[in-house]
């Protein structure tokens, strides 16, 4: 009903006290339905009878008491009416879902719009449709007048951005680490036991159990490159087991970049690991000189460990999801390239989304490998009702490992460790065959290489299989990216691959010129510098912390290398985190008529750095979190508070 005629509708019949009286008599009318009596007149607003009520009408009613009923039914029908109406105009002007319109005008608006340099929109305010989607961009003035009849948000002068995309997060993994013990930025091992000591005090239920039904320590993040009271080697199990209370409880500490595990005594015996046990392809258990376990499993040979969690993180697997979901969403994070789930992951998403509890969007990674290809089915038939939430098109294969375990796969020795060039996970054999049966599947493939060895070799195959398989371009994402030959920047570009780098728990430059030596380390940073002139697909992610990621790729590498001229801007990390990381998602990633109405509030303009006129500096982005973050429409994290 139009709006013009429904404030007439009311104020006609809130002058004539229209809705009091057919209240009145329908209550009076409920009263007497069973005596068969007829209603007494209802008295109007100043306590007289009512005078204008048709007189023929009550006449009759007094001498036909069966009257009454069908005054009763009238009254029913004008008071459901009402209400009916009442109902139109508050919806009209409320929001309560995705379902709902409104305007948020006043705020400073980054996105692409043509340049990937230059964010800054031409343009201050925006419409949000009925179906979750951009329904108009445009000036302030110009949208309140044409919209003035929808809910309106003065953003006063907010930062807004387009949701968020981390490119390269495990939804899962995520939660655990926020679920269990911290370890991230730990400087020590000292420091590292303390931590767990602290959350040991705060969960007095892990030290409860005993025999089989005992529980793990777990914890998240640790990083051995950065502590200050050792050699940059790996710890041990006897470190963790020097501490009375940690040496009772079996204990799995995951590392920052999840290529290595360190445990105790007490874990290496549930797990069934000894000096007998032989590693893994594409992993390594580490030894002493006696042969004897260390405590830390790196690569494939973490799956030692996690197959001995399989019930635990099987239990815990949908509050991770749920608290990581909330994590990332105060972030400003809208949606996650879910790397390394698995089917069972995909199963739990699909409940969560049918039970209205997914709240960003999700695009799973699955892994996979040459025994488990296999028995993936059509890319097309994981997710069984298409929707905007959830898909699941894409497998990810593991070629090598991270370079702060040693585990990347290099062309050349480690200058810290001449004997050897890192692990390879997959044959290249193997890899050939399994991104064929992928892409015939229907899938994208995420190649996780990390050294130049394994990025060569990726490309190497990827040249193999364009020959023998048409439609694949955009479908294919290497990730990882620590150092690469300017050489296969020129592949990247013909072969139309996306680069997708983690600058948050990828090694910083002083430790990888340990790793690399300086001659190495200055020829991937040519690398880096002719990836941007060659204008590669370039996408951020990793930890779910996008302050993190921007300050890992702009401050901590502009503070140490020679030539500044290769560093990222913020705009450009925020373009490879939105347009750039929509990857085939064409309704994503922007502020635009017709994209998912996905967006992200600051009160502090990040984006702009200091040589633009920007006031925050690079050690001020980190803590930095959205006040509102919006997906498909709908408010998930902060509020809006409507001005009309």
């Amino acid at each position: 009903m139009p709006v013009s005629f429904s404030v007439l509708f009311f104020g006609v019949f809130k002058k004539q006290g229209f809705c009091e009286r057919m209240i009145s008599v329908l209550t009076a009318g409920l009263r007497n339905r069973k005596t068969g009596k007829p209603a007494p007149q209802p008295a109007s607003r100043t306590g007289a009878s009512i005078q204008r009520f048709p007189a023929k009408a009550l006449r009759q009613q007094k001498s036909n008491p069966a009257s009454g009923k069908w005054t009763l039914y009238i009254a029913i029908a004008i008071v459901l009416g009402q209400a009916a109406l009442a109902v139109y105009i508050i919806r009209s002007f409320s929001h309560s879902g995705a379902s709902e319109r409104y305007l948020v005008h006043n705020a400073i608006i980054y996105s692409y719009t043509g340049s990937e340099t230059e964010l800054r929109a031409p343009f201050d305010a925006f419409v949000v449709g009925s179906d979750g989607k951009f329904e108009a961009v445009g000036s302030s003035a110009d949208l309140k007048q044409s919209f003035w009849h929808l809910n309106q948000f003065d953003a006063r002068g907010a930062v807004v951005v387009p949701g968020l995309i981390d490119t390269h997060l495990n939804l899962a993994e995520h939660g655990q680490s926020i679920l269990n013990a911290n370890l991230r930025n730990a400087k020590s091992v000292k420091e590292s036991l303390s931590r767990l000591v602290r959350h040991l005090n705060g969960n007095a239920d892990i030290e409860a159990t005993a025999g089989e039904r005992r529980k793990w320590l777990l914890g998240w993040g640790w990083d051995h490159t950065i502590w200050t009271d050792g050699t940059g080697k790996f710890p041990t199990k006897m470190d963790l087991d020097s501490h009375p209370r940690l040496k009772n409880v079996p204990i799995a500490l995951f590392n920052s970049d999840n290529t290595a595990v360190w445990c105790n005594v007490a874990a290496l015996s549930v797990a069934s690991i000894t000096r007998h046990t032989k590693s893994p392809k594409g992993g390594q258990i580490i030894v002493d000189a006696s042969g004897e376990p260390t405590g830390v499993l790196v690569g494939s040979a973490q799956m030692l460990v996690r197959n001995a969690l399989s019930q635990r993180f099987s239990q815990d697997r949908e509050n991770a999801v749920l608290a990581a979901t909330k994590a990332v969403l105060v972030k400003g994070i809208t949606a996650v390239y879910d790397v390394g789930s698995s089917l069972e992951d995909v199963q739990l998403y699909q409940r969560l989304l049918d039970k209205g509890k997914l709240s960003i969007r999700i695009h799973s990674a699955i892994q996979c490998s040459a025994s488990t290809c296999d028995s993936l089915p059509p890319a097309n038939e994981i997710i069984k009702t298409a929707n905007d939430y959830l898909s699941a098109e894409s497998i990810r294969l593991t070629l090598d490992g991270g370079l702060s375990t040693w585990s990347s796969l290099l062309h050349e020795p480690y200058s810290d460790d001449p004997d050897s060039t890192g692990h390879s996970f997959i044959s290249v054999v193997d890899l050939e065959t399994v991104l064929l049966k992928a892409l015939g599947q229907g899938y994208h493939a995420s190649l996780q290489c990390e050294g130049d060895a394994a990025i060569s070799q990726a490309l190497n195959v990827l040249e193999q299989v364009s020959k023998l398989h048409s439609n694949w371009i955009n479908r294919i994402r290497l990730s990882g990216l620590s150092c690469f030959r300017t050489e296969d920047v020129d592949r990247m570009v013909s072969l139309g691959v996306v680069a997708s780098v983690q600058p948050s728990v990828s090694l910083n430059r002083k430790q990888k010129k340990i790793r690399l030596g300086s001659g190495r380390l200055k020829a991937a940073e040519q690398a880096w510098k002719r990836m941007f002139e060659n204008r590669v697909r370039v996408t951020f992610g990793g930890g779910g912390d996008p302050m993190n990621t921007i300050y890992a790729a702009t401050a901590n590498e502009a503070a140490e290398m020679e030539d500044v001229s290769q560093i990222w801007t913020r705009q450009q990390v925020l373009h490879g985190m939105t347009r750039n990381a929509a990857m085939s998602q064409n309704n994503m990633g922007r502020i635009e008529k017709g994209y998912f109405a996905d967006f992200a509030m600051y009160t502090q303009d990040w984006v702009k750095d200091e040589e633009n006129g920007g006031i925050i500096g690079d050690m001020e982005l980190i803590g930095i979190e959205a006040v509102v973050t919006v997906v498909g429409g709908v408010v998930r994290h902060g509020q809006m508070k409507y001005t009309r």
